[in-house]
């Protein structure tokens, strides 16, 4: 599920619908706490689609993507790390695809640069933006890297913002678009606004990011795509404009000037496998094509408006996450929904099956349809709910006693290693809250970091121990065990990691002092 958010914009509307001038930290608190607790099955796999009930109104969904990532206070990247980054190589390599990493999705962001075109040091692939106000800063916006198969563009941008935020995102006011041959692609409503979603029926699908990732100081980057329109698909050469109006920083305009970075791509063959899935349908819903390359694999399916909030989404067939670059669904055409999946790509060596399904949420409350596509052999087959694996979890706890043994200092309580909300729960010894870094080890390898900010939200007083089940629900919290703890989202707490090898939890005061090193070792969850 793609987001598009403006911070400022979509935070105000949320205060406005609950007619608040801001959320209260007893709520803020709340929500935090009720979410970090949330149990983990759901009927379906992660990256549903979009079903008809978002498309009442508009911005329903970056709304809800704004009050998610403001509740949480998202930023996963080590700052200390970022400033020595080197900015050589591909810029996709660097930037992060969605909220829940996948291995795939790295690797297959790593293969998009032996099939990019340098463009950085071409005419016109820079731009200088100057501010908006005496209170903006004047940016450098520029085109690094294109991509283009035939189906798809993906784009790799750099900025020079001259600040210094972990919290960059892009402002939507009425002039962003893509323009592709001179043909805006973007819905925008009766005031010239975006819409979202703002499918239009002709194929064209954004792909892009709404928020910058961290490069190095002042530096930020960014990846834009789309699919191509139905019309232009397979064209030798595509003249494409980017249009931006503006970059907000933690909520504060850095520039609203708005500027479009137009440039030309050229067709690569890229090596790409299509099955044949002529006559592939159950429940009146129909696969109609699915081909994979290097980077992107591609799904689009179609089924009757008449499914009560169909939710769908794709993923490997042991259950783990495939990595989705975006796509939603067109609006519905005679009555009949297109759905639209792209997938990071598979590599050559990748024997997993794809499985696709759809739930019917509000209607029959079960999987209408199953399929699986398998690459290797070129073949399609309706399948069943016993295709949809759960993806390996495991779990650490610190038990009880050493919740009520903690005087001082800090402890690891818990670590859910699962795919959806990978978790990990710091318990402070002494009840104070202060700044500190979090750093996850696994093999000698760095997994994940964190800061932590004393007057963050994630913080927690009278805390009462508990544990997880298998399934991620919760066991009753345990009386009498109140304490301070910070809950954390991890968003390369799972991808990658060996649930069978112990992991290292360092922390570190603003002193960079060393606090806490604890090896704790995971329980392999049977699912």
């Amino acid at each position: 599920m793609k987001f598009a958010v403006d911070n400022e914009y979509e935070a105000n509307k949320i205060r406005e619908s609950l007619e608040l001038s801001a959320v209260p930290d007893i709520i803020d608190k709340k929500l935090r706490q009720v979410y970090a607790e949330l149990p983990e099955e759901v009927p379906v796999k992660k990256h549903s689609q979009m079903g008809r009930v978002w498309k009442t109104a508009a911005a329903t969904v970056s709304s809800l993507a704004a009050a998610f990532l403001l509740l949480l206070g998202l930023n996963g990247l080590n700052p200390a790390l970022a400033e020595n980054l080197p900015l050589v190589g591909s810029i996709f390599q660097f930037v992060n695809r969605g909220y829940s990493p996948t291995v795939n999705m790295k690797l297959a962001s790593s293969r998009i640069s032996e099939y990019a075109v340098d463009v950085s040091e071409e005419e016109g692939s820079t731009v200088v933006v100057p501010a908006g106000s005496v209170f903006e800063r004047a940016i450098t916006a520029q085109l690094r890297e294109v991509y283009y198969d035939g189906s798809f563009v993906l784009a790799g941008l750099e900025f020079q913002l001259n600040v210094d935020d972990d919290w960059i995102t892009e402002i939507f006011q009425s002039k962003y678009d893509v323009i592709i041959n001179g043909e805006p692609q973007i819905r925008h409503n009766e005031k010239g606004q975006v819409e979202y979603p703002h499918g239009t029926g002709n194929g064209f699908c954004d792909l892009s990011d709404y928020f910058l990732t961290k490069l190095g100081d002042g530096t930020y980057g960014m990846l834009k795509g789309f699919r191509v329109p139905d019309h232009l698909q397979g064209a030798d050469s595509l003249e494409v404009e980017l249009s931006f109006d503006g970059f907000s920083g933690n909520g504060i305009p850095v520039n609203s000037s708005g500027f479009t970075l137009p440039f030309t791509v050229q067709k690569r063959e890229i090596p790409t496998k299509e099955i044949d899935c002529e006559g592939m349908e159950i429940n009146g819903i129909r696969l109609l094509s699915a081909t994979s390359n290097p980077v992107v694999t591609y799904l689009e399916l179609e089924y009757p408006e008449t499914y009560n909030n169909p939710a769908s989404g794709a993923g490997f067939d042991d259950g783990i996450a495939i990595g989705f670059f975006g796509g939603e669904e067109s609006l519905p055409m005679n009555g009949i929904v297109r759905d639209m999946n792209v997938m990071a790509g598979l590599s050559e060596s990748e024997t997993r099956s794809v499985v696709w399904s759809l739930f019917d949420k509000n209607g029959s409350h079960k999987h209408e349809a199953v399929f699986v596509v398998d690459f290797v052999n070129g073949t399609a087959r309706i399948g069943s709910e016993e295709d949809l694996k759960r993806a390996p979890s495991a779990d650490y706890a610190c038990g009880v006693e050493a919740i009520q043994n903690l005087q001082d200092g800090y402890l690891v309580e818990k670590y859910r290693a699962e795919q959806e909300k990978p978790m990990l729960y710091l318990a402070s010894g002494s009840g104070k809250r202060e700044d500190l870094w979090v750093e996850v080890w696994q093999d000698g390898t760095l997994v994940d970091s964190r800061q932590i900010h004393w007057n963050d939200n994630g913080w927690s007083d009278n805390f009462l121990y508990f544990e997880y089940e298998d399934d991620g629900s919760i066991l009753d919290r345990v009386p009498g065990t109140e304490h301070t703890v910070y809950m954390m989202i991890l968003l390369n707490g799972y991808a990658g990691l060996d649930l069978t090898h112990p992991l290292t939890v360092k922390v570190y005061d603003s002193a960079r002092e060393l606090v806490l090193d604890q090896e704790i070792t995971l329980e392999v969850n049977q699912n």
